[in-house]
C-alpha cells in the first residue's frame, strides 16, 4: 500500500466582498464637514448589511454551507445575508419560513424571466432557489408536510434549471427492492462515452445540493454525473419514509452502480464514486461488495459511526438515567431539552428507524467498517479539514494506514479556506484536489 499525505498550504479563501475594509475606513473624515454624515442615514456608503454569522455552532455552519454553495450557483451572498439578518441567534425556529420565502421570491422572478425568454436568468434564479427551498428544508419537521413542500420544490426548481444547461439531464428512479431511490444522470452532449462519476451526499444533504459542489465541478470537466440517494437520506425519504439508513450499503450502492452503467455515456473504465460527510462512510461500506469502481472519494472516510458522533456529544444521551423514546422526547421540559433539540433528537430517530436511543446506540455500533478496510482495494482519495476536530482527523488517518489499496490523504488546513466540513467554505478548491487527481490517476491508467 502506498499512503500519500499532502497538506493544504499557501491558499486564502476568496472573501469576494469589500465591505469590510470600506467600514474600516468611513469613519476617517468623520470631524471633517464635508464628510459628515448620520451614521443610520449615510449620504454615502458601500452598503447596508454588515457581515455577521450566528454564536449558535451549528447555525453558523447552516449559513456557511448556503454562502459555499454560491461558488457553484446555489445562491448569492447578498440573498442569503439578507435572509439570515431575519433569523433570532440560537433559534432557528423562523429558518424554514424566511429561507422558504426567499426560495419564493427566487423562483417567482425566475419563472418570470423563464416567461420572456431569458433563459440564462431564469437558470440562474431557479438553481438559487432550489438551493434555498433545501435550506428550508433542513431546519423543518420531517414529519410535517411543510418541510416535504419544501424539499419537493427544491428538487422541482433544480430540474427546471439544469434542464436549461446545454447537458444531456435525466431525472432518474433506480430500481431498489420495492422501491426506487431517486437521482439525476447528467451528461456533456455529443458522441463516446466520458468519465463518470456517481456522487452521494450524507445525514442531511441532497443529490440536488452535490450539483453545487462536485456535480457542477465534474461536468465542467466533461465528465458525466449521477447524482443519487440512497435510504435514510433526505432525497429518498420525500418519496418513502420507510426507506432508513442501514450499516451495510452494499445492496443500494450495486443498484447505483447497475444503473449507472445503462447510460451509454457511461465509460465503465473510468467510473468513479464519492460520498460527502456520513456519505464518505456509505461509499465505504458500498465499496466492500462492488469491483466495477475504478477510483473512491471519501470526504471525508468515516470508518466507525459511533465514535464520529461522540464527537459532537451526541452520545453522551447514553447516560440519561431514564428512557428517552420516540414518544416522549416532547415530554422534555424545555429548560433540559430546546424545540430544536427535540426536532433534531426525533429525525435521528426516525432517519436511523428506531424507537428509542437506547436502539438507536445499539443500532448505531453496527456502523463501521474498520475491520474490513484490507478489503476495500480500489484507489481512494481521503479528503479531510483539518478545522473539523481531532476524530475525523484521526479516523482518516487510520484509514489511509489500514487500507488494501493506494490511499491519497489529503489534509486541508486553515490557510487553503477549505479547513471546514466538506470543504464548505471552498468548493472550487476541493473540486479541483477532487478532479485533478481522478484525471491524472485514468490518464496514468
Amino acid at each position: 500500500m502506498n499512503v500519500k499525505l499532502k497538506m493544504m498550504t499557501g491558499f486564502l479563501f476568496p472573501l469576494a466582498v469589500f465591505c469590510l475594509a470600506a467600514l474600516a475606513l468611513w469613519p476617517i473624515h468623520a470631524d471633517d464637514a464635508t464628510f459628515a454624515h448620520d451614521k443610520d442615514h449615510p449620504q454615502g456608503a458601500r452598503g447596508g448589511l454588515a457581515l455577521q454569522g450566528f454564536s449558535d455552532p451549528e447555525m453558523d455552519f447552516q449559513l456557511l454551507r448556503s454562502l459555499g454553495a454560491s461558488s457553484g450557483g446555489g445562491g448569492t451572498v447578498g440573498e442569503i445575508l439578507v435572509a439570515a439578518s431575519g433569523i433570532a441567534d440560537g433559534d432557528p425556529s423562523t429558518w424554514p419560513h424566511t429561507f422558504a420565502s426567499l426560495a419564493e421570491r427566487t423562483e417567482n422572478d425566475g419563472r418570470k424571466r423563464l416567461e420572456k425568454g431569458h433563459s440564462v436568468s431564469a437558470r440562474e434564479a431557479l438553481l438559487r432557489a432550489s438551493n434555498y427551498w433545501r435550506a428550508a428544508e433542513y431546519y423543518g419537521d420531517f414529519r410535517n408536510p411543510e418541510t416535504l413542500k419544501h424539499g419537493m420544490k427544491s428538487r422541482q426548481c433544480f430540474l427546471d434549471g439544469v434542464c436549461l444547461f446545454d447537458w444531456v439531464v435525466e431525472d432518474v428512479r433506480i430500481p431498489y427492492r420495492d422501491s426506487f431511490l431517486p437521482g439525476y444522470f447528467l451528461a456533456p452532449q455529443g458522441e463516446g462515452s466520458f468519465p463518470t462519476i456517481a456522487i452521494m451526499s450524507g445525514y442531511d444533504g441532497t443529490a440536488e445540493e452535490m450539483f453545487f459542489g462536485p456535480g457542477r465541478g465534474g461536468l465542467e470537466r466533461g465528465w458525466a454525473v449521477m447524482l443519487f440517494e440512497i435510504p435514510g437520506q433526505v432525497g429518498a425519504r420525500r418519496f418513502d419514509a420507510d426507506l432508513v439508513f442501514l450499516p451495510d450499503t452494499g445492496e443500494a450502492i450495486r443498484s447505483v452502480i447497475d444503473f449507472t452503467l445503462t447510460f451509454p455515456q457511461v465509460d465503465p473504465e473510468r467510473l468513479a464514486l464519492y460520498g460527502a460527510s456520513f456519505g464518505g462512510y456509505m461509499v465505504l461500506s458500498g465499496a466492500l461488495s462492488e469491483n466495477r469502481l475504478q477510483a473512491l472519494i471519501a470526504n471525508s472516510p468515516i470508518i466507525d459511526l459511533y465514535e464520529y458522533f461522540a464527537g459532537f456529544g451526541l452520545t453522551r444521551l447514553e447516560d440519561i438515567p431514564e428512557e428517552l423514546t420516540l414518544e416522549n422526547i416532547k415530554e422534555v421540559p424545555a429548560e433540559y431539552f430546546s424545540p430544536e433539540l427535540k426536532r433534531t433528537l426525533t429525525n435521528f430517530l426516525l432517519r436511523f428507524g428506531q424507537q428509542s436511543f437506547t436502539s438507536f446506540f445499539s443500532y448505531l455500533r453496527q456502523f463501521t467498517v474498520t475491520e474490513h478496510l484490507h478489503d476495500i482495494t480500489v484507489p481512494t482519495l481521503a479528503l479531510v479539514g483539518g478545522s473539523e476536530g481531532s476524530i475525523p482527523v484521526e479516523q482518516a488517518s487510520f484509514f489511509a494506514e489500514n487500507t488494501g489499496g493506494e490511499v491519497t490523504l489529503y489534509v486541508f488546513d486553515r490557510d487553503s479556506g477549505a479547513d471546514a466540513h466538506c470543504q464548505m467554505n471552498n468548493l472550487p478548491l476541493s473540486n479541483a484536489v477532487t478532479y485533478d487527481w481522478l484525471e491524472e490517476l485514468f490518464e496514468k491508467d
